[in-house]
């Protein structure tokens, strides 16, 4: 795969304020193949519409109602002639050689279905709130279970892989992204590289901050997964992974929309923590009431070593946010 054709989607409703960015993240990329980009935009009010014009001699957009994120994609798969896809969202944003590092990344690994580059996250004022140091082989498990989340915004799926299990679903839209490398990784391994390549834009407009359908779609991904035979005969928590991972997103997904609510059931669980992965227990350590208890769990579990680490990396990362200017 010397250089494939590379098609960027993103899907697009009312991020005027971000998209431009977007944009140009894609189009100022130095790749020795070709790529293009489509928006499928579904329906902006905003300033959206008279961004996409402006570029409109270097993109393929459309502006329609649509039925959500993954109806939105799946209409930008469908008209996308690359080899190669990338999901963008229009508030988030490429770095700068991002291409060229995902297809080495894919020729490094040849049983790659697909590739995530590390992510790094600003607030509205561009300050880097965390840096990401995600590395290794994606698998079923790992896709869940992992330390690490692969990040949309920062990574490429072969177009064969994602036709063979069937693109997004749209009965799963709040979690499709995540269900996508899911059900991907049964039939191809993933991998992470070490070279950064998206950034995910904090905002108070983002679905994963308002939405309270997170947690019962990524719960419903999983147990309709793991009902399909063909899936199924390839991973299956087991009921101890499952009662680690759905408290974990319990408790994250509550915090995003109801923080005194998220809290609570993580203390609830202070004195359940037995048979808990090292993920969901540093996550409960975090919320408990007694600094000691706080201490101990965090130091336990690993995480106080993974959140110092995190931190320093966060400090040290030089990527340039303003390369696409």
């Amino acid at each position: 795969m010397p250089a494939p054709f590379i098609s960027v989607i993103v899907p697009s409703f009312n991020q005027g304020r971000f998209i431009e960015r977007t944009l140009l993240s894609v189009l100022r990329q130095k790749y020795s193949g070709r790529f293009e980009l489509i928006v499928s935009d579904g329906g902006s009010t905003d300033e959206t519409v008279d961004i996409l014009k402006k570029y409109s001699d270097r993109i393929t957009w459309w502006s329609e109602k649509d039925k959500g994120f993954a109806d939105a994609v799946n209409k930008g798969v469908k008209a996308a002639k690359g080899e190669v896809l990338g999901i963008q969202s229009s508030d988030d944003f490429y770095l700068e050689n991002t291409f060229e590092n995902i297809v080495s990344g894919f020729n490094a690994h040849g049983d790659a279905g697909f590739i995530s580059g590390r992510d790094l996250g600003i607030d509205l004022e561009g300050r880097v709130l965390w840096a990401r140091r995600q590395n290794g082989k994606l698998t079923p498990k790992s896709v869940l279970l992992g330390p690490e989340s692969i990040c949309q915004h920062a990574s490429f799926i072969k177009r064969s892989l994602y036709e063979r299990i069937g693109g997004l679903k749209t009965d799963i839209d709040m979690c499709a992204d995540m269900d996508l490398w899911y059900r991907a990784s049964h039939f191809q391994p993933g991998y992470f590289i070490s070279s950064q390549a998206g950034v995910y834009q904090v905002q108070p407009a983002q679905r994963t901050q308002t939405s309270k359908k997170f947690y019962e779609n990524l719960v419903r991904m999983v147990e309709s997964c793991e009902a399909s035979p063909e899936y199924a005969a390839v991973s299956r928590l087991s009921p101890e992974e499952k009662r680690s991972l759905f408290l974990f997103w319990e408790i994250v997904y509550t915090l995003n929309y109801d923080k005194a609510t998220g809290i609570s059931i993580a203390r609830k669980n202070i004195g359940n923590m037995a048979g808990l992965d090292k993920r969901t227990s540093a996550l409960i350590a975090k919320y408990a009431k007694n600094p000691v208890d706080h201490t101990l769990h965090l130091l336990r579990s690993g995480g106080f070593i993974s959140a110092v680490a995190d931190k320093l990396y966060a400090k040290t990362s030089k990527a340039n946010l303003d390369w696409w200017k």
